[in-house]
């Protein structure tokens, strides 16, 4: 019950914590964009490979954060059923 309970509660905050996150690094993916930028500009047959690799960095920041908020939720509730 309380594990279906805090799944919901999970999903419902999912994106505000990708939101967060994306806020959290807007730093790196700006550099990372400086440089895409020059890249684009001294080799514009590069275009689709940086396209990919924003497309990259925006995965992976999605994926660590579902890894991540899946594993403390999962491990908050293993650690409140040894704590009954």
């Amino acid at each position: 019950m309380l594990e279906k309970w805090l799944k919901v509660a999970a999903d419902a905050n999912f994106e505000k914590m990708i939101e967060l996150a994306e806020d959290h690094s807007d730093g790196i993916y700006k550099e990372l964009m400086i440089h895409l930028k020059i890249i684009k500009e001294k080799y514009s047959d590069l275009a689709d490979e940086t396209s990919a690799i924003e497309d990259l960095f925006i995965k992976k920041t999605r994926c660590d954060v579902t890894f991540i908020y899946n594993k403390t939720l999962s491990d908050g509730i293993e650690l409140g059923k040894r704590m009954r």
